[in-house]
């Protein structure tokens, strides 16, 4: 009986951790996508070429995670790198980044990051720039032009409750990327919910 009770426990276990990784809340008019939400549901979704691209991040009890978001602080350079990784519905096993390189923030680590917070950055390949990069990419950017368009960081919020920094990071995006080494995109209707 103690057995049967500690493997019923352990099961359990596995399925409150992994469902404590994401939420996903279908958007009312477009049921493909995650409604957008400033609640940390650590999930991002967008239209790339009219295909669904979303990110949902799960975390697993032997450690490990995959899709979670990446912010890089390059202070000297008075820079930010924003990475969102998801998949592509026709190619579920396919990583494709979305990048955002912004200059100008004055953010030097995720104390100034509240600064952000109803920002609206334009993308456009020389201040501000983004690209849709397929696999994962962290630091380097293989495509030599970016895209243009927008990142609205429409919510930000510390709140201990979290976890890992306690910080919910909301917003919008969307993007025109013309590139012959990474291809051409258009991402509509991008929006993310992610604890950091």
């Amino acid at each position: 009986m103690i057995r049967i009770s500690l493997r019923v426990i352990f099961c359990l276990s596995l399925l409150l951790i992994n469902s404590c990784s994401y939420v996903w809340v279908p958007d009312p008019i477009d049921p493909r996508l995650p409604k957008y939400t400033e609640k940390g549901y650590n999930t991002a979704g967008a239209l790339i070429n009219g295909k669904l691209w979303k990110s949902t991040v799960e975390y697993f009890l032997i450690g490990g995670a995959i899709d979670v978001p990446q912010v890089l602080f390059f202070p000297n350079q008075d820079s930010l790198v924003v990475n969102f990784y998801g998949k592509m519905d026709s190619l579920s096993n396919s990583t494709v980044t979305v990048s955002f390189l912004l200059k100008n923030t004055q953010v030097n680590g995720w104390e100034d990051m509240i600064q952000l917070k109803g920002e609206k950055f334009t993308i456009d390949g020389t201040a501000n720039k983004a690209w849709v990069i397929p696999g994962y990419s962290f630091y380097t950017v293989p495509c030599p032009s970016s895209a243009t368009g927008q990142l609205y960081i429409k919510y930000f919020k510390v709140d201990s409750t979290a976890g890992n920094h306690g910080i919910i990071m909301s917003g919008t995006f969307s993007l025109t990327q013309n590139d012959a080494t990474c291809g051409s995109y258009q991402v509509t209707y991008g929006r993310f919910d992610y604890v950091f």
